[in-house]
């Protein structure tokens, strides 16, 4: 799987059964884990696993940074909807799973 290190490496970025790009702006635009987020998190879980990366917008296989300005309020949104039984049935990341890449 191909790890981002800088904007070049965006070219690189194909989406797959194992690597997806959300925007995550959110209706206010500082960030949100988006609604398609969540069949994306069970596809993933019930396969090999797989990348999930938020602030990346795809059209057209044309990969864009867009960004998540508001990190730690997706953060904890995604963790306390991970850790909602009403929400989904098993976590399976933890903190170190989720991280903040600056490019």
């Amino acid at each position: 799987m191909t790890k981002l290190t800088s904007l070049e490496d965006l070219g690189l970025l194909r989406e797959s059964l194992e690597l997806e790009c959300k925007a995550a702006q959110g209706a206010s635009g500082q960030g949100e884990v988006p609604k398609d987020f969540w069949p994306t998190y069970s596809a993933m879980a019930n396969a090999h696993g797989g990348l999930v990366i938020l602030g990346i917008q795809e059209k057209s296989g044309v990969f864009s940074v867009l960004g998540v300005k508001d990190i730690n309020k997706v953060r904890s949104d995604l963790f306390n909807n991970l850790n909602n039984a009403g929400k989904v049935s098993v976590n399976l990341l933890n903190d170190i799973d989720v991280q903040e890449v600056i490019l």
